[in-house]
Protein backbone atom coordinates (compact mmCIF):
# COMPACT_ATOMS: atom_id res chain seq x y z
CA UNK A 1 0.00 0.00 0.00
CA UNK A 2 1.32 3.51 -0.58
CA UNK A 3 1.27 6.25 1.36
CA UNK A 4 0.38 9.85 0.04
CA UNK A 5 2.25 12.94 0.75
CA UNK A 6 2.16 16.31 0.16
CA UNK A 7 5.34 18.65 0.14
CA UNK A 8 5.94 21.85 -1.33
CA UNK A 9 9.05 22.61 -2.72
CA UNK A 10 10.46 25.69 -3.85
CA UNK A 11 10.01 26.45 -7.65
CA UNK A 12 14.10 26.05 -8.39
CA UNK A 13 13.83 22.91 -7.16
CA UNK A 14 11.21 21.26 -8.74
CA UNK A 15 12.39 22.50 -11.86
CA UNK A 16 15.54 20.77 -11.39
CA UNK A 17 13.77 18.09 -10.42
CA UNK A 18 11.86 17.84 -13.14
CA UNK A 19 14.28 17.88 -15.59
CA UNK A 20 16.90 16.00 -14.36
CA UNK A 21 13.52 13.19 -14.27
CA UNK A 22 13.39 13.75 -18.15
CA UNK A 23 16.43 13.14 -18.62
CA UNK A 24 16.67 9.74 -16.77
CA UNK A 25 13.46 9.05 -18.66
CA UNK A 26 11.33 8.57 -15.49
CA UNK A 27 8.50 10.76 -13.95
CA UNK A 28 8.84 12.81 -11.06
CA UNK A 29 7.20 10.56 -8.82
CA UNK A 30 9.39 7.89 -9.64
CA UNK A 31 12.60 10.42 -9.84
CA UNK A 32 11.71 11.04 -6.04
CA UNK A 33 11.12 7.85 -4.97
CA UNK A 34 14.11 6.70 -6.42
CA UNK A 35 16.27 9.42 -4.39
CA UNK A 36 13.99 9.16 -1.83
CA UNK A 37 15.21 5.43 -1.11
CA UNK A 38 19.08 6.00 -2.35
CA UNK A 39 19.10 8.25 0.54
CA UNK A 40 17.16 6.08 2.92
CA UNK A 41 19.82 3.38 2.10
CA UNK A 42 22.83 5.98 2.70
CA UNK A 43 21.70 6.57 6.18
CA UNK A 44 22.59 4.57 9.34
CA UNK A 45 19.82 2.94 11.09
CA UNK A 46 17.89 4.47 13.56
CA UNK A 47 16.59 1.93 16.59
CA UNK A 48 12.61 1.92 16.77
CA UNK A 49 12.97 2.42 20.64
CA UNK A 50 15.78 4.53 22.43
CA UNK A 51 18.19 2.72 24.15
CA UNK A 52 17.97 2.50 27.94
CA UNK A 53 20.63 4.38 30.29
CA UNK A 54 22.87 2.97 32.99
CA UNK A 55 23.23 5.49 35.84
CA UNK A 56 25.02 7.17 36.63
CA UNK A 57 25.91 8.58 33.71
CA UNK A 58 29.01 10.03 34.44
CA UNK A 59 30.72 7.39 37.00
CA UNK A 60 32.04 9.37 40.03
CA UNK A 61 35.62 8.21 41.73
CA UNK A 62 34.63 8.70 45.00
CA UNK A 63 30.66 7.99 45.25
CA UNK A 64 29.02 9.63 48.24
CA UNK A 65 31.96 12.58 48.28
CA UNK A 66 29.44 15.21 48.36
CA UNK A 67 26.49 15.01 50.61
CA UNK A 68 23.74 16.78 48.71
CA UNK A 69 20.47 15.61 50.97
CA UNK A 70 20.54 19.36 52.29
CA UNK A 71 21.60 21.44 49.39
CA UNK A 72 18.89 23.80 48.00
CA UNK A 73 18.63 23.46 44.56
CA UNK A 74 15.75 26.50 44.27
CA UNK A 75 18.39 28.74 45.72
CA UNK A 76 21.08 27.73 43.08
CA UNK A 77 18.25 28.13 40.54
CA UNK A 78 17.27 31.32 41.47
CA UNK A 79 20.44 32.76 41.98
CA UNK A 80 21.41 31.84 38.50
CA UNK A 81 18.14 33.52 36.87
CA UNK A 82 19.02 36.42 39.13
CA UNK A 83 22.91 36.56 37.82
CA UNK A 84 21.45 36.01 33.95
CA UNK A 85 23.72 33.34 33.89
CA UNK A 86 22.89 30.97 30.44
CA UNK A 87 24.74 28.19 32.46
CA UNK A 88 25.27 26.53 35.58
CA UNK A 89 29.42 26.87 35.04
CA UNK A 90 28.77 30.68 35.40
CA UNK A 91 27.27 30.83 38.49
CA UNK A 92 29.81 30.09 41.44
CA UNK A 93 27.84 27.36 43.25
CA UNK A 94 28.09 26.97 47.47
CA UNK A 95 28.30 23.39 47.77
CA UNK A 96 27.61 22.11 51.47
CA UNK A 97 30.98 22.08 53.56
CA UNK A 98 32.85 24.83 51.46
Amino acid sequence: MAARTTIELPESVSCKGEKVARTQGVTIEEFIIQTFVRELKAAPDVPLRSKRVTLPLVPSKEPGAFDLKDFNFDVLLARRKHLGCPDLQSARLSLPGE
